[in-house]
């Protein structure tokens, strides 16, 4: 459960299987009918290291306040930001 004002802004940050936890936050706000503009940025070193991506492209299409961006730091594909998650900022 998420408390709090559910009108705020989140930044959600994570690498690896850092994401995980997240994840749960994310969809526990989404949910919870939330209408919070959310922005998950997700980073790994591979593709093959990509976890819950079509999870990710499910919720920004049902939910048009959810917006991610996905970075790879060793490797470049369609899609993708190439870096690390350090060039957000």
């Amino acid at each position: 459960m998420i408390l709090g004002n559910l009108s705020q802004k989140y930044l959600l940050i994570a690498t690896g299987t850092g994401i995980v936890p997240l994840y749960a936050m994310l969809r526990s706000l989404l949910e919870s009918g939330s209408t919070a503009k959310i922005h998950l940025v997700v980073g790994n070193r591979t593709l093959v290291d990509v976890y819950l991506l079509e999870e990710f492209q499910s919720f920004a299409y049902q939910y048009s306040h959810f917006t991610f961006s996905y970075y790879l730091s060793q490797e470049t594909s369609e899609g993708f930001q190439k870096g690390r998650v350090t060039a957000f900022f």
